[in-house]
């Protein structure tokens, strides 16, 4: 298995002072193997919006030759990869898959002229949430017929479950993921206001920021994926706080399930997405309420292993067998329909 991340862009990098962020320095490096997929994060100059280099298709081409893969499969989640994925399939043979899984909606830019054509060449679309694949088709004119399904995001179970601290030893409020203008800063700071003796930790890149900010309130920056577990395991509640951004509402945060499988509880914004999911341990407030009172009850709940073990329904293993069994589905239908 090859995975090929969105490239990094060295103006941009250098424009950001971002040249010693984890994501430049594996640019700067030869692709890594996780657990038997070989990784590349590739190095461009220009932004990837502006257009995706050909590093990725050489890197994929030449990783597939030299093992002599018979049947290619192309999971697309960046929209800009798909001039790559259309030269990999016109190189490997028009059995080669493509397969569409968005993540978030773009409704505008780049981004969303890209999504319109991959939605035009893919194979099938498989959405993280009934909501981003309804506004994907709309946005797109997809056309009729193509296969679609929704599989949510789901959660590594052992490497959150490894770090177990007693819920004595826990305290204060976690959030991790992107600081944008997604993110409810207002909702943050009610909070603290609220529980002033609660520290309330942001772990993430900050792009819309704050000035003033409450002194329970600790910005820490991004931090490498593996040491997550470690960082939620010290934190009673997990933040899911959400603006009223349109963006939010087909959003599957995988942090859900990471803060239930680390042992959290969780609280956040009630977005069409999160309402849906019928989870113990989770308390959900209206843009027009106070945050603070959800957060507070989740901040008072008495530790259970029931969001742990609702978490286990959904860890990738079981994931994968899903996705597993619909490419599968998808692969049978397009060969019957490409050699009749």
């Amino acid at each position: 298995m090859l995975h090929a991340s969105t490239p990094v862009s060295s103006v941009q990098a250098r424009l950001r002072r971002q040249l010693k962020t984890p994501r430049y320095v594996a640019a700067l490096n030869d692709p890594v193997s996780r657990a038997g997929v070989r990784d590349l994060v590739p190095k461009q100059i220009l932004p990837p919006r502006l257009g995706i280099g050909r590093q990725t298709e050489a890197w994929v081409s030449a990783e597939l030759s030299e093992r002599g893969v018979a049947q290619v499969v192309i999971l697309v989640d960046q929209p800009l990869f798909v001039h790559t994925a259309e030269r990999l399939r016109r190189t490997f043979g028009p059995e080669t898959l493509i397969i569409y899984r968005p993540t978030d909606i773009h409704p505008r830019g780049a981004l969303a002229r890209a999504e319109h054509r991959l939605i035009q060449v893919a194979d099938a679309v498989i959405a993280t949430s009934q909501i981003t694949l309804d506004t994907v088709l709309k946005q797109t004119d997809a056309r009729p017929g193509l296969r679609t399904f929704v599989l949510e995001n789901g959660v590594d179970c052992a490497m959150f479950e490894s770090i177990e601290l007693s819920a004595n030893e826990r305290c204060g409020f976690v959030y991790v993921g992107a600081i944008d203008d997604r993110f409810d800063w207002d909702a943050v700071i009610a909070i603290a206001n609220a529980y002033p003796q609660e520290k309330i930790t942001l772990v993430g890149p900050v792009t819309v920021g704050r000035n003033s900010l409450p002194p329970n309130v600790l910005c820490t920056g991004a931090v490498p994926y593996l040491e997550t577990p470690g960082v939620l395991s010290r934190a009673r509640v997990g933040l899911l706080p959400f603006n009223s951004n349109s963006l939010n509402a087909g959003r599957s945060p995988m942090k859900f399930y990471e803060y239930l499988s680390a042992g959290l509880a969780v609280a956040g914004t009630r977005t069409s997405e999160l309402k849906n999911r019928d989870a113990p341990r989770v308390w959900l407030w209206d843009h027009e309420e106070n945050p603070a009172d959800q957060a507070g009850r989740a901040l008072a709940d008495v530790w259970s292993s029931a969001g742990v073990r609702h978490a286990r329904a959904f860890d990738w293993h079981a994931r994968s067998r899903d996705l597993m069994a619909i490419i599968d589905d998808v692969y049978d239908s397009q060969l019957g329909r490409r050699h009749p």
